[in-house]
């Protein structure tokens, strides 16, 4: 919304001439989803003086080039001369592919890894070749989005215990769940991470596959957080959900339901399973027969169904043929 003003004040024909001037000296600045900068939409006004257009136009050609030139320097990773150049004049796009080149110095890395620009800091954090000790000196960044890119699963490294055991203490609750959904956080740390005051926290414990069963039974039944879809949450925190669900508001309680019913890995507990074969809404009781199809060793077992009600076995009496289809006699 900063530049938006600015930029609606350049494209005014009404603006007098000393202000067009004075927005044409303006920064240079990074576009933004291809939104035109101040200085090239008072460029196009027609008020600002033609001697003046011709001047700024000819200044952002050069710039143009300049910015151009440090590109290929950054991408000279075998010239400590252009890499040099990049880092004391090089804008923030030049500055960021070299930062996030595996082919840029470690030492380049680290200058660029305590540049003012959160950005930069940002972009080579994500690279797999900075040292250790600038990882950790960066756990302690200002710049939230730096730290949070820290504590985030990357598909092409493995996350440092080191940097996660420090993130996990973080002032921001974002920054640890980050840590709690993170697959490379070890599993002293996900327990540590269980007695955290925060929600957001507990939600990101119970997503991550290598959470331990006793800490997802934990968060399910004693914190309420459970997630369906983590095939090792275990029966009793799943039977806990269902029974927090059914006190809610009737206008969310059908559709949380649903959801606890729709992964097909699940442990949904028999028992609970007879309790909603017979729940008032039909599409919750057809939730109930898509589960125990997808389970029919799970649902349908004798031990189960000398424990379902009567609801149940009406449903489940006409699968049987279907699971259990005749012999056929040649």
């Amino acid at each position: 919304m900063q530049l938006l003003q600015p930029v609606r004040v350049a494209e005014n024909p009404g603006t007098p001439t000393h202000i067009l001037l004075q927005l044409a000296k303006q920064p240079v600045e990074n576009k933004i989803n291809n939104v035109p900068t101040v200085r090239e939409t008072v460029i196009k006004n027609p008020h600002f003086p033609a001697r003046e257009r011709h001047r700024l136009l000819l200044a952002m050609e050069e710039e143009e080039e300049i910015a151009n030139a440090h590109q290929l320097m950054a991408h000279s990773a075998d010239s400590p001369y252009a890499l040099a150049q990049v880092l004391e004049k090089g804008d923030r796009n030049a500055k960021l592919t070299a930062a996030r080149s595996h082919k840029t110095p470690i030492q380049v890395l680290q200058q660029l890894a305590k540049d003012a620009d959160e950005t930069i800091r940002a972009g080579v954090a994500g690279n797999s070749n900075l040292p250790l000790s600038s990882l950790l000196e960066l756990t302690q960044d200002s710049s939230h989005s730096v730290r949070a890119g820290l504590a985030r699963k990357r598909s092409h490294k493995q996350t440092s215990v080191q940097v996660l055991q420090r993130l996990a203490h973080d002032e921001s609750a974002q920054i640890r769940a980050q840590v709690a959904a993170n697959t490379d956080s070890p599993e002293e740390l996900l327990r540590m991470l269980a007695n955290d005051s925060n929600k957001e926290v507990w939600q990101a414990l119970v997503r991550n596959p290598n959470t331990p069963v006793d800490v997802l039974e934990f968060l399910g039944v004693e914190k309420g957080v459970v997630n369906p879809w983590n095939s090792k949450t275990p029966a009793n925190a799943l039977a806990k959900a269902v029974k927090n669900t059914l006190t809610m508001d009737f206008r969310f309680r059908d559709k949380a339901l649903d959801e606890l019913l729709k992964p097909q890995n699940s442990q949904m507990p028999a028992n609970i399973l007879a309790q909603l074969a017979s729940y008032k809404t039909s599409w919750i009781r057809s939730s109930v027969l898509g589960f125990m199809v997808m389970h029919p060793l799970q649902a349908v077992s004798v031990a189960d169904l000398y424990h379902f009600s009567k609801s149940l076995l009406q449903i489940i009496l006409p699968l049987l043929p279907a699971l259990c289809p005749p012999a056929v006699h040649v």
